[in-house]
């Protein structure tokens, strides 16, 4: 659940944003989903926020997203090329679980 922009965020804008964090829908959203089970969640708090908490640290061109869900553990990194406009987002998953697991991240 993010937005993009280039040098000023009103100006520039690349995904859509508002003001209104309360009715706010987002530019951008990670979900994960059990294929088994058809249970889905997001590696973020938003839009589709999972069971247990979520621990998020930014700092200067990067956000860190953290969360474990039924087993499985995940961890998103967003992050700005310091040379080129460049986004890049890092999924990382890891099944803490004793079975197999049939996921998908969209």
């Amino acid at each position: 659940f993010a937005y993009t922009w280039s040098e000023n965020a009103h100006e520039f804008r690349l995904t859509p944003w508002s003001a209104d964090t309360t009715g706010s829908s987002g530019g951008e959203a990670f979900y994960l989903r059990d294929e088994d089970t058809g249970k889905f969640w997001s590696p973020c708090a938003m839009p589709k926020r999972g069971a247990n908490p979520y621990i998020t640290r930014h700092g200067f061109g990067y956000s860190t997203f953290e969360h474990s869900e039924t087993g499985i553990e995940s961890s998103l990194c967003v992050y700005v090329d310091t040379l080129d406009a460049v986004k890049y987002s890092v999924l990382k998953i890891k099944n803490n679980s004793l079975t197999t697991r049939r996921l998908s991240a969209t």
